[in-house]
């Protein structure tokens, strides 16, 4: 109970204070939208979707409903990350669709997800990072090792795309994650591990960095691969089956 009192203060303090922008500063009060996300808004409201709904927050979930429905605007045209929009925003919405049937989530699922397809546009179809959601440009980040894609990034796509083509019939989504598979599947693997930095133009690996086990499962990069993008178990057909135990045998290996 007191865990769904602190989740409805929480959203509370949102909507008096950032309704519709992507964070709540919580010491200022006041909203933040950042520059992660093209210029999209509202990623706390998709984000707390499915959750106000599992809590039984009926209330407060309608509200987040009717602002996707009356103010989620995609007609943007920022500098966006792959990875963020699509763990944020579709992976919100599609769990928001399962849980209720709404066409409306689905519906700008579908629509978010063909905005994101043109950065698969390379050489590789590995996916570069960043995205401009209104033009369709697409470059690496400027900090990654010679014009790389992450693998944490690009590692995870796999289980919200997958759900894209099964409800759209458009299989281009799943062609998408799939033909990542094939590229690290067929790619060397230094010491049985991959590394962080994959070129979208050759294919190849642009560093060979290894950390010890302990320093490597908490980090920022790798891990989310591990744990979920490289999980066969996360096919569309067993969503639930997401675990982490093999890939973790895998890398103490």
């Amino acid at each position: 109970m007191k865990i769904k009192e602190m989740m409805k203060f929480a959203w509370d303090n949102y909507k008096q204070y950032a309704l519709g922008k992507n964070e709540l500063r919580p010491l200022t009060k006041n909203g933040h939208i950042g520059n992660m996300f093209g210029g999209l808004r509202g990623a706390t409201v998709v984000d707390a979707l499915d959750t106000l709904y599992i809590m039984e927050l009926e209330e407060e979930f309608q509200e987040a409903k009717k602002w996707v429905e009356k103010s989620f605007d995609l007609n943007v045209n920022g500098e966006a990350s792959l990875f963020e929009v699509n763990i944020r925003y579709i992976g919100g919405l599609l769990a928001a669709y399962y849980l209720t049937g709404e066409e409306v989530f689905k519906s700008k699922a579908l629509e978010l997800g063909e905005k994101l397809l043109p950065a698969f546009n390379t050489p590789t179809g590995i996916p570069r990072g960043v995205i401009n959601l209104g033009s369709g440009m697409s470059w690496s980040w400027g900090w990654a090792s010679a014009g790389s894609s992450i693998l944490a990034e690009f590692g995870t796509l796999h289980l919200e795309f997958l759900h894209l083509s099964e409800l759209s019939g458009n299989p281009v989504f799943a062609e998408k994650v799939m033909n990542i598979r094939k590229v690290l599947n067929r790619v060397e693997k230094p010491q049985g591990l991959y590394p962080n930095f994959l070129s979208p133009v050759t294919g190849n690996w642009v560093q060979r960095r290894y950390r010890s086990l302990f320093t490597f499962l908490p980090g920022a990069f790798r891990p989310f691969h591990y744990s979920l993008g490289n999980n066969s178990n996360c096919q569309s057909s067993k969503p639930r089956k997401c675990l982490v135990k093999q890939p973790v045998i895998h890398v103490i290996r």
